[in-house]
């Protein structure tokens, strides 16, 4: 129902430092944000399915374009004015596919530069436990 309704669809993120408080739609932006989160923990809840129950996963994250979500500290913003000043002091968020790829493909030695929040973090670190799952469950 997520895939149908486009949770997991990239949205054309804004580029926060030449927005201005008053061109900053903070609603638009709550609502964004929002279903970043939700793509996210509908893909931790399909991986727990994957871990706990034996269930085989519904969704790929290299299939997820949607953005990792933003610093826990522009969500918990009190104000339009605070989350803009948040959003402008830290680092876009890289795409769930893009960063899962980015890990999969490194070296431990050298580990991708890219920022995310710690729910991003969570999330790719799922997703890169879902691959290495199936790639040893296809080796055997």
């Amino acid at each position: 129902m997520a895939k149908r309704a486009g949770l997991f669809e990239s949205d054309k993120s804004d580029d926060y430092c030449s927005i201005t408080i008053e061109t900053f739609n903070w609603e638009s932006w709550i609502e964004h944000e929002l279903k970043k989160r939700l793509a996210c923990a509908i893909f931790a809840h399909d991986i727990a399915g994957c871990i706990f129950e034996g269930k085989p996963p519904s969704l790929s994250p290299l299939q997820l374009h949607v953005e990792l979500p933003s610093y826990e500290s522009s969500w918990e913003a009190k104000s339009a004015e605070e989350c803009l000043k948040r959003l402008q002091s830290t680092s876009a968020q890289p795409l769930m596919s893009t960063a899962v790829r980015q890990i999969r493909r490194a070296n431990i030695n050298e580990l991708p530069a890219f920022e995310a929040s710690r729910f991003g973090m969570f999330t790719i670190l799922k997703g890169k436990l879902l691959i290495s799952l199936i790639m040893m469950l296809y080796k055997y």
